[in-house]
């Protein structure tokens, strides 16, 4: 069952997705890579780490995994038109999703462990840390 710290958690992530809506430098790179994945697929030619090679090949595993969460949603945005800013929207949504379980599942150990109360003030202590959002997406 969803704790409700839980569920404000989940709605401090979404709310950081929908008014942060440029990139951060340091997730350019992982940005471009589900791009790439998404939209060249076997193009290799055309995947922009072939004109910067500065991106060490094993940062790209982390990128597959979302755009092969999020590549159904392609059609989709298609069909209605939409802007390639709709991608990213669910780029970072699963990106946030995956964090924020992991995050949830340390915190359900953390209350087996150490009691309900602990795992509260630490679920309540990332909440209001922005940081802990900055970080996620």
């Amino acid at each position: 069952m969803i704790r409700l710290t839980e569920l404000f958690l989940f709605i401090g992530l979404l709310t950081h997705i929908l008014l942060t809506l440029f990139t951060k430098v340091e997730e350019s790179f992982n940005t471009q890579a589900i791009h790439d994945f998404i939209y060249h697929r076997n193009n290799w030619t055309k995947y922009d780490h072939r004109e910067f090679p500065g991106v060490v090949a094993r940062t790209f595993v982390g990128p597959l995994a979302i755009a092969t969460l999020i590549s159904p949603l392609v059609p989709i945005i298609k069909y209605f038109g939409l802007n390639k800013i709709w991608m990213l929207f669910a780029a970072r949504t699963a990106l946030g999703m995956a964090i924020l379980t992991s995050f949830c599942c340390f915190c359900r150990c953390v209350e087996k462990r150490f009691g309900n109360r602990v795992a509260l003030y630490l679920r309540l202590f990332y909440a209001f840390t922005i940081s802990f959002f900055v970080l996620c997406i």
